[in-house]
């Protein structure tokens, strides 16, 4: 049941793609947002939705890419997402980005993990120490750096989140922590 809420909110703090939208978020939206997900995540188990039929195969890293992709090939999905105030799979998907990557700032920030320059030059210096260990082999640096480079490119786009998003989020993290946390 909460597969693929679990899902979009693991993929979008490790490799989410934001999108700015010229409206301000407000707790309506949020909470019709995390109604949504809410709602998706049921009708995904009852129609045996994968994790695989949510995920755009030419982007599979950008959380808006594949959440718009996976309302434009499910008609559920859609009835789901209009039936919560979305004109559309893309502006869900592009509200859904927004808040999670204003989420991700502001438990960044609550968690003092410091600037996003002092975390990249935290996970270089740990790079550099892997890349010294005899008993790491090339392919596993190789994924290693692709992982790095995806969650320096996430904390990159965190970093960026309007301050305007971030207090909307705030004023609405009992919500979404309830969300996020299934």
């Amino acid at each position: 049941m909460r597969q693929i809420a679990v899902f979009f909110t693991t993929l979008a703090l490790a490799l989410a793609a934001v999108s700015v939208s010229a409206s301000d978020l407000d707790s309506e939206t949020i909470d019709n947002w995390a109604n949504t997900m809410s709602e998706i995540e049921v009708w995904a188990q009852e129609n045996e939705i994968s994790d695989a039929d949510m995920v755009d195969p030419d982007d599979p890293t950008n959380l808006e890419s594949s959440m718009a992709m996976a309302a434009r090939n499910h008609d559920g999905m859609q009835d789901i997402i209009t039936s919560n105030g979305f004109s559309d799979g893309d502006e869900w998907a592009s509200t859904g980005a927004r808040i999670v990557n204003a989420y991700g700032a502001v438990v960044m920030e609550e968690d003092d993990a410091g600037s996003y320059s002092e975390m990249q030059e935290q996970m270089e210096a740990q790079l550099a120490q892997l890349e010294q260990d005899p008993n790491i082999t090339e392919e596993q640096m190789g994924m290693i750096r692709e992982q790095m480079d995806n969650a320096l490119a996430m904390m990159q786009r965190m970093s960026e989140a309007p301050d305007a998003d971030k207090q909307a989020v705030r004023d609405n993290r009992a919500r979404l922590d309830e969300l996020f946390e299934q």
